[in-house]
Order: structure tokens, then sequence, then C-alpha cells
């Protein structure tokens, strides 16, 4: 009995523990690289998704996403399952699914206030506002889209203040309010030629 406690405290000082020995002597430890493990994975799982939407492999996509949700929701991670549903809700928009993406904007602006992150917020604010836009309900889109855009000057974002600006014209040229459109595009103009945003000045 003596020699096998010796053998498990020699393999702990050498780092040569079971995984069982481990767990006994260091719960914590052990609890943490599992969460820790987790997290890497939730992470990995949200960027590839990214990926493939980007390269417009919805399905797939899809398929890494929810997984990724999973693991952020086991983890209680708001901010990663928040950033997850803005990913699914880009998802259904591509696909046409206006009402779905509208849903998991929403989720994902409610997670953003929740735990006040200010750039969530804003983007899943606008993201709100485009699904509205899709939907032919222009005023409730320029509701959304100004709301992202006072948050958006607030975090000194150049780039995406001209996304919002842009999206703000569009909204208006639909609402036949052509002056107003003309005041946003320009001040998009503006800013895409400040930083040098080359396709944002073209559009």
């Amino acid at each position: 009995m003596r020699s096998k406690f010796l053998a498990s405290t020699l393999a702990i000082g050498l780092g040569l523990a079971t995984p069982m020995v481990s767990a006994i002597v260091f719960p914590n430890i052990v609890m943490a690289q599992t969460v820790e493990e987790k997290k890497k994975e939730a992470d990995r799982l949200l960027k590839q998704g990214n990926i493939q939407l980007e390269t417009n492999k919805h399905k797939e996509a899809l398929s890494l996403l929810e997984q990724s949700l999973r693991l952020y929701q086991e983890l209680r991670d708001q901010l990663g399952e928040g950033q997850v549903l803005k990913s699914l809700g880009n998802v259904a928009r591509d696909l046409k699914q206006y009402e779905k993406a509208l849903g998991l904007f929403q989720q994902s602006l409610s997670i953003a206030q929740e735990i006040n992150n200010r750039d969530l917020e804003a983007r899943s604010l606008n993201n709100v506002g485009n699904s509205y836009e899709n939907l032919n309900k222009f005023e409730k889109a320029v509701e959304y889209y100004k709301q992202s855009l006072s948050i958006i000057r607030e975090l000194k974002n150049r780039f995406l203040e001209g996304i919002s600006l842009n999206n703000l014209g569009n909204a208006y040229y639909s609402l036949g309010n052509y002056a107003k459109a003309i005041d946003y595009h320009e001040q998009r103009l503006a800013i895409a030629r400040e930083i040098k945003d080359r396709l944002g000045e073209g559009t």
C-alpha cells in the first residue's frame, strides 16, 4: 500500500500523474483546463463558421455555428453566445429567411445590452435595422440604424460609421426621402475618402 502511495506521489511530482490522480489531487485545475479547452473549441468553431459563411457555404456554417452556440451556452459565455447568434442571423439573412434573421439579431441585441458590450450592441442594432429593411419596414429600419450610428460614433469606429450612414441613405431612398438619402450618402462618401476605403467610395 505504502509503495503504491509513493508511486502516485512521485508521478504527481514528475508531472506524470494519471488523469484520475490529478482529478483527485487538483480538481480545480482539471476543471479549469476543461473550461479553457471548451472555450478554445467554441472560439474555433465560431471562427470557422464565419469563414464558411463568407464563402457562402451556409450548410457548413450553420453546423459549425450551432456547435459553437451549444458550447458557449454550456460555459455561460454570454458574449460568445451573442456573437454566434449574430452570425446565425447572417446565415438566415443570406438565405432570405428575414423573420428568422430578425429574431436572432434581436436575441444578440438583448445579450449585448445585458452585458453592456457596446460594439456588439451597435452591430446587432444595425443588423436588426437591416432585417426590417429586408421586410420593407423602412421606418423601423431607420429607427435602429440611428441607434446603431449613435453608438458607433461613441466608439469612434469610422469604418462602421460609414456603413451605418450608407444603410440610412438606402433606407431613406426607399422611403422616397431623397434629400435625406443624399445627405447620408454624402457623409458616407466623405468618411470613405478620409479612411481610404475605395470600395466604400465607389458604393
